[in-house]
């Protein structure tokens, strides 16, 4: 050796090398304690060497300044750990059973003696750092509790750490393996990236398999962001500047780099913001409870920051209900309770004997030494411990770093392409894990579970241009100016993009980002003081004043806070949860109304005397046009509202399925309002086909439909009628019924006439189903709109004009005494979520009997397809239709068979042998459909932009995607020109 030393002091670069590898291959003989000590002593005496050309003793420098030649010993005979090494940053010691191996960062990484693991040099707090027993402080309050799991339930609440509670009823978890990718996108990385997602590995249902990117500003691509997320991937947020130190900012830079990086993907890469839900902190280092006040208020629906320490068995993730339940790495996770707010934690990596190390980033493990085949071996390893145990995702994150070295990233090959070829593993987007997290299924289920498929192009952003523009921009910063390069499918900005100018105008601190449920009273000022209810008896719901997701509901003049279901908002004014397009954010004062000059040609108060049946009905309880009836029979409409497709189409058949039926034997049938986009007319064909009733709801589901005009209207309603006829083969005859989007009627205004009923009235339509009802004592029976609607008017938009002989089938609120659930017209606007299937059965008991037992008007069970996500929901619904359909007197009907009835009322004892409700009419159906639809991709223009959009139908593809002006598709914008049926 000492020989080897002289001559390596007098040899060129070349012979250095050379006999630094025969140094190496000596080592390897020696046993692997004395391999370790001789192997960092040669490097050492040959680093020195190179730079100085002499042998000089190895230097350590203390805290102290003094120099430390001793070699490391571990804390304690036994001890295990990283621990860091005393005379430089870029190593550390690892300690297993006392004995210190020691590792070397991989390049450009450094150890950080805080987290224990290698991390960049900016975050990296170099060791040995002595512990300092922490200071005696007041205890924080409003902490999170500890995990309940009686109360904490799913889809909305999931705090079990390692999954065996909450998810112990399914039999068969799939693996789920989280590819997550972090930093900017471009030149450096985007090749690698789409090696890893190639489009030849996939999951078990022949779909590719997909990443998630959460990205930062500076340097990023935005073509190649777009080409990403329109092949898929999911994209999510890191922050603008990534700037070190921001877990201690407070929440004005937190909602600058999210929310201006959020705006940035939208402006730049063409992602609208309902799909950047997901976010980042840079380095690991959450903002305490500051970064998710911003998620919560902003529309996220999880953080992905948390790291976890090396645990045997891994973390799921979990909702932040309640406290994380494992130590936290970073000492910043948040400590208050964010409900409903999602956690995906990094769970350390590391094998036995902790070889490598362990760390969060795979490229943070000490890997760079091994070949393809080991690192294969070692990425086996530490998946087993999720495959062969509790299954939790399993999330590979990593830094460009990684791809760097071709060893790591032919290693990673191997282990990608073993992984996609069991039968078991998928590999999905972290929104996919949720999605699933949120209603599990079995492995048997998820060959056809739509929110894995690759079916769904809805809100993927357009393929992004073939050729980027490439700006050089004007950059300021701080105190210089410099020149960035920006690439992107959009004209070139004014100035580079950042922080407090998003799109890049020049214009400084432009942006001010409003949240998407924070309200603010008069004065500006956020409200979050202790909720009161109104008064002392005060009973009823009332918004939450620092949060539009959620309501308190006053019982007594006592709160209850309740949350609205996933992806509905509270609307202070119908006092129900709704879509967010559609909720009023309060608390909303109420003001006296303006004195105005009263409208003319108002419809008149309700004349018994003079409405009479067939053709009249205005009794707002029954009592009085329906007294002679000693018989009532009860009957219930089930309605189904929006698209029809894969998602819903099984629940909807589960509800229909032949076996429930009527008193006279018939099955039980619904009544689906159809709206355009997303619909698979096969399934709408084969629904009507058996009996169920097909009405129009619209074509695009525009908001603020109820303020626009005759023409909107028509274009809407009749085009999603001549839509049915066309593509579904429903007779239009067949389609008499529609409902208004958001339960929003068109209005009439003081000098025009009742324009969207007028469109009823002149298109042969039977009936309208949008009013909707208070919360009544006595529920209301449907009635004709030949005088005033006899209740208050939910919306602010029902007619007040005079429509002899159309039908109003309004929308009883449903509600339980104390208000428990809150009110709704449709039952999944209801909080019934956290009940188990036999409380839901309960509750809707209760509901039906204020029909059943006093004025037996029609138990209208209005639907979105929300309703079915949630097992509990759907299971206690069908213990409802089982025992309803059981009773003698009750009977399930479509919307126009129960305004048949009120036309000419029929007793009981009548109506086995009742034509218009049994099952033998099969004149007007239309044929059954084929068994296999026609799959046609078509182009889709609207607005500013093209994309594609996919329909099923039974015929032959049209030209393009049928829309308002063209129900057709025939391709010719603005063709279609309807006339009324009456004129």
């Amino acid at each position: 050796v000492n020989q080897q030393q002289k001559e390596s002091a007098n040899k060129t670069d070349d012979g250095k090398s050379t006999v630094l590898v025969q140094q190496k291959q000596e080592i390897l003989l020696c046993s692997t304690s004395k391999a370790v000590q001789w192997y960092g002593f040669f490097e050492m005496i040959m680093w020195q060497t190179a730079i100085f050309g002499l042998v000089t003793l190895v230097v350590l420098s203390k805290v102290d300044g003094q120099k430390k030649e001793d070699d490391f010993q571990c804390p304690s005979a036994t001890g295990t750990g990283n621990f860091a090494d005393p005379a430089t940053c870029r190593r550390f010691y690892q300690c297993v059973d006392g004995y210190p191996y020691m590792n070397r960062c991989p390049s450009g990484l450094f150890f950080d003696d805080i987290s224990k693991f290698c991390t960049f040099k900016n975050e990296a707090r170099c060791g040995p750092i002595a512990s300092t027993p922490a200071p005696i402080t007041e205890p924080p309050t409003d902490l999170a509790e500890k995990c309940n799991n009686k109360e904490c339930q799913l889809p909305y609440c999931f705090c079990s750490k390692d999954g065996t509670c909450q998810l112990s009823f399914l039999k068969q978890t799939p693996q789920m393996i989280l590819l997550t990718f972090d930093g900017a996108v471009n030149l450096q990385n985007y090749d690698h990236y789409k090696k890893v997602l190639n489009g030849k590995r996939t999951n078990p249902n022949g779909c590719p398999i997909k990443g998630t990117f959460y990205v930062s500003h500076e340097y990023s691509n935005y073509q190649m962001i777009q080409q990403l997320a329109s092949e898929g991937n999911e994209i999510g947020t890191e922050t603008i500047s990534l700037q070190t130190g921001l877990q201690d900012k407070g929440y004005e830079e937190w909602v600058g780099e999210m929310i201006g990086m959020r705006e940035i993907l939208r402006h730049f890469a063409n992602i609208s913001k309902s799909e950047v839900v997901g976010m980042r902190a840079p380095f690991l280092k959450p903002g305490r409870n500051t970064q998710y006040k911003v998620l919560e208020e902003f529309g996220y629906i999880y953080d992905s920051s948390v790291g976890v320490p090396a645990l045997p068995i891994p973390v799921w993730p979990y909702t932040l209900d309640y406290k994380i339940p494992h130590e936290c790495k970073s000492g910043t996770c948040p400590t208050k309770s964010f409900p409903g707010v999602w956690e995906v934690p990094l769970n350390a990596h590391f094998v036995e004997g902790f070889e490598g190390g362990h760390c969060p980033y795979l490229d943070q493990c000490v890997l760079h030494n091994h070949d393809p085949d080991d690192v294969f071996q070692w990425l086996q390893e530490d998946f087993s411990k999720y495959y062969d145990q509790n299954r939790a995702p399993y999330m590979m994150a990593f830094h460009t770093n990684w791809f760097s070295i071709k060893e790591l990233e032919k290693g990673l090959g191997k282990f990608l392409d073993w992984a996609s070829n069991l039968p078991d593993v998928w590999f999905v987007t972290t929104t996919q894990a949720l999605t699933w997290m949120t209603d599990p299924k079995g492995l048997k289920q998820l060959d056809n579970y739509e929110p894995w498929s690759c079916n769904k192009k809805d809100n993927l952003p357009p393929t992004p241009c073939k050729t980027s523009i490439k700006c050089a921009l004007s950059f300021k910063k701080e105190n210089f100016t410099d020149t960035r390069y920006l690439e992107t499918c959009r004209d070139c900005p004014n100035q580079y993009p950042w922080l407090g100018d998003a799109t890049g105008s020049g214009i400084p601190n432009k942006d001010n980002y409003v949240p998407d449920n924070v309200i603010f009273t008069v004065d500006g000022q956020k409200k979050e003081d202790d909720f009161q209810c109104p008064s002392a008896t005060g009973t009823g719901n009332f918004a939450d004043p620092a949060t539009c997701r959620r309501f308190y509901q006053c019982v007594d003049g006592y709160p209850y806070m309740n949350r609205c279901p996933s992806g509905l908002f509270f609307d202070d004014i119908s006092k129900f949860c709704t879509f967010k397009n559609e909720a009023r954010c309060g608390p909303i004062a109420s003001t006296p109304a303006p004195i105005t000059e009263p409208p003319t040609d108002l419809a008149e108060k309700c004349n018994n005397k003079e409405c009479q049946l067939p053709y009249c009905f205005c009794s707002k309880d029954g009592t009085c046009q329906l007294s002679f009836l000693k018989q009532t029979p009860q009957m219930i409409l089930l309605t189904f509202d929006g698209a029809v497709n894969l998602q819903n189409y099984d629940h909807y058949k589960k509800v229909l399925n032949g076996k429930r039926t009527n008193p006279n034997g018939c099955p039980i049938k619904g009544t689906f309002y159809v709206s355009h986009e997303y619909s698979n007319y096969q399934m709408i064909q084969q629904l009507a086909s058996e009996g169920n009733e097909i009405g129009t709801e619209t074509i695009s589901l525009q908001t603020g439909l109820q303020d626009k005009g005759y023409e909107e209207w028509v274009g809407e309603m009749i085009g999603m009628r001549e839509i049915l006829r066309h593509f579904a083969n429903i007779s239009k005859s067949e389609v008499v019924g529609m409902r208004a989007p958001f339960l929003k009627p068109g209005r009439n205004t003081q000098y025009k006439v009742s324009l969207r009923v007028e469109v009823l009235e002149e298109f042969g339509y039977i009936y309208d189903s949008s009013v909707g009802v208070p919360a009544l004592p006595i529920p209301v029976w449907p009635y004709t709109l030949d005088y005033k609607i006899p209740h208050e008017c939910k919306s602010g938009t029902c007619p007040t004009k005079s429509f002899p002989g159309v039908w109003e089938v309004p929308l009883n609120a449903h509600f339980v005494e104390g208000f428990e659930g809150g009110h709704c017209p449709y039952l999944d606007q209801c909080v019934l979520h956290n009940h188990d299937p036999d409380d839901v059965f309960q509750w809707l008991q209760e509901d039906f009997s204020k029909y059943y037992d006093q004025n037996r008007a029609p138990y209208m069970m209005a639907f979105h397809t929300n309703w079915f996500s949630i097992k509990e929901l759907e299971k206690g619904l069908g213990k409802f239709l089982d025992w309803a359909s059981n009773l003698p007197d009750v009977w399930f009907l479509t919307t126009t068979q129960a305004l048949t009835w009120m036309t000419d009322p029929k007793g009981l004892k009548q109506l086995d042998n009742y034509e218009p409700w049994s099952c033998n009419k099969k004149d007007n159906l239309p044929p059954a459909p084929c068994k296999t639809s026609i799959k046609c991709a078509l182009s889709f223009k609207r607005d500013n932009f093209t994309d594609t959009r996919y329909l099923e139908a039974c015929r032959d593809c049209p030209n393009q995607y049928p829309w308002l002006g063209d129900a057709t598709g025939s391709g010719i914008p603005n063709k279609d020109n309807y006339v009324e049926d009456n004129v």
